[in-house]
């Protein structure tokens, strides 16, 4: 830390510094305009600089493992997120109208709590509000049309709004490896039958029919 101020950042202190570490955390290395919005008193200019020395000589920032290692583990955590939200988004790209039409397939655990209108809800509304702004995602729940009388729904907190979302992207992320599997097999064995659900929609064979009841 001493040695970054030496190295022409006097205007940066200690504070500044752990709130770098944090924002880095948060947004990962290569976002410095985002990082800017978490520290205090800095532009973007001025942390892009600072960045950009930070990674040349942190090495020489004590206890710089533990700092780094924190940071590759935030990092880490967006690399998931962005996953998740590419899966989601290709599921969606595979229905002309996913708000009315989307379909997942729950396999074998289902568990009644959320419905498939309010998961498919769920899903639609997640490249709009961004994956983990479940504040958000709650706000628009309330103010929707469609859950007016849905009492269950509007009661869920952000938090178990987000461990739903995250429930589904996996089943999501759990059906493209099956269909990537079961085209792989074929495609080995020398073509074969033909479906087996990958058409229209992604949805595959023995895929439960859209209900009402909860899962």
């Amino acid at each position: 830390y001493a040695k970054l101020l030496n190295g022409g950042f006097s205007n940066w202190n200690r504070r500044d510094f752990q709130g770098y570490c944090r924002a880095c955390e948060k947004f990962g290395r290569l976002d410095p305009e985002g990082m800017a919005t978490e520290i205090e008193g800095k532009s973007a200019a001025e942390v892009k600089a600072y960045n950009a020395v930070f990674w040349e000589r942190y090495e020489e920032v004590a206890d710089f493992k533990r700092i780094i290692g924190n940071i590759e583990k935030g990092e880490a955590k967006i690399q998931r997120q962005n996953d998740m939200l590419k899966a989601v988004k290709k599921k969606i790209e595979t229905y002309k109208n996913p708000w009315r039409d989307l379909k997942l397939v729950y396999g074998p655990n289902k568990v009644k709590s959320f419905t498939e209108e309010e998961d498919r809800f769920l899903l639609c509304s997640i490249p709009e509000v961004g994956f983990g702004n479940w504040e958000e995602l709650k706000a628009q729940i309330r103010q929707h049309w469609l859950f007016r009388f849905d009492w269950f729904i509007k009661s869920r907190t952000p938090k178990e709004l987000g461990r739903r979302v995250e429930t589904l992207i996996n089943l999501v992320e759990k059906e493209f490896e099956d269909l990537e599997a079961d085209w792989k097999a074929k495609r080995k064995g020398g073509g074969g039958g033909g479906g087996g659900g990958g058409g229209g929609g992604g949805v595959s064979a023995g895929a439960p029919a859209a209900k009402k009841a909860r899962r």
